[in-house]
């Protein structure tokens, strides 16, 4: 219930600011256009189809990893700023759970922009991954997000700590 409650919070904000995701998805793929076409300048634009593949992946799972940590830190601090951060200490789940579940939610909304930038990347590139191993991306995939997930929640006791320190 606290995961449907968070997704859908998490959606009505999209929405409601949707010229802020549309600019984020844009910005995020202008920083790949120049990745992509500064590596095809310096390589030449024969690149091999693998290193394409590899090129869009790694730049997936890069903005995977950002959208992860910064989402608990995002949400840890937007609490702090709007002072319901104790409530959440008190409320029935632990404050732990409640962070996770709300950067779940946040994720799986960034989760649909995510993968519209990689049907875009797909498109320009004119590089289609090849689905056929789909088993070992996930499984990079969650290693490389467990390690960010981590991250997020160091940087949050970080923004805890300067609240303490602040206050």
């Amino acid at each position: 219930m606290l995961m449907k409650a968070y997704i859908k919070k998490e959606a009505i904000l999209a929405k409601r600011y949707l010229a802020n995701s549309i600019g984020g998805g844009i910005t995020i793929f202008l920083v790949f256009l120049l990745i992509f076409y500064g590596y095809s300048g310096i390589v030449g634009f024969n690149l091999g189809s693998d290193t394409k593949e590899s090129l869009i992946l790694s730049f997936t799972i890069w903005i995977l990893a950002l959208s992860i940590y910064q989402n608990i830190t995002d949400s840890i601090e937007e609490e702090t700023q709007i002072g319901t951060i104790e409530q959440l200490y008190l409320s029935r789940y632990s404050f732990l759970f409640v962070i996770t579940v709300k950067s779940i939610a946040m994720l799986v909304i960034d989760f649909v922009q995510i993968i519209v930038l990689l049907l875009l990347m797909m498109i320009v590139t004119q590089t289609f991954l090849n689905f056929q191993n789909i088993l070992s991306i996930i499984f990079v995939t969650f290693f490389v997000s467990l390690n960010y997930w981590g991250l997020g929640y160091a940087l949050a006791g970080g923004v805890l700590l300067y609240k303490k320190m602040s206050t």
